[in-house]
């Protein structure tokens, strides 16, 4: 075998070998379905007293504690913590229980 047949055979390997690679990744990229889990909302809008069903009112101290490593769906609701009222989310970084949640609107202090 010549020297540039050794070379063409050479220097293609490793691009068949990338171009595979891409092909199968964005195949496998596309194919895949996100697993996304979350915690119910700790607070659904009724029965705070505010007559707003969709807002959840904070207007005690409270404090909502994470259970798991996964976010607290709120969405659809509004939260207003009000007065002087803190709302603690808490949790421990060390088991992964770090507190997130996903809301509509958050307003602070404003009734």
């Amino acid at each position: 075998m010549s020297k540039e047949v050794k070379y063409k055979i050479a220097f293609m390997s490793p691009l068949v070998f990338v171009i595979a690679f891409l092909v199968i990744g964005v195949f496998s990229i596309q194919t895949s379905t996100p697993i996304v889990h979350a915690a119910t909302c700790p607070a659904d809008g009724t029965g705070d007293g505010d007559g707003d069903d969709t807002k959840i009112t904070i207007s005690s101290n409270t404090t909502w504690a994470a259970t798991d490593g996964t976010a607290w769906d709120c969405s659809g609701l509004d939260l207003d913590v009000t007065g002087t009222a803190i709302l603690t989310l808490a949790g421990t970084i060390a088991s992964g229980y770090i507190p997130q949640l996903t809301i509509d609107n958050i307003s602070v202090g404003s009734s």
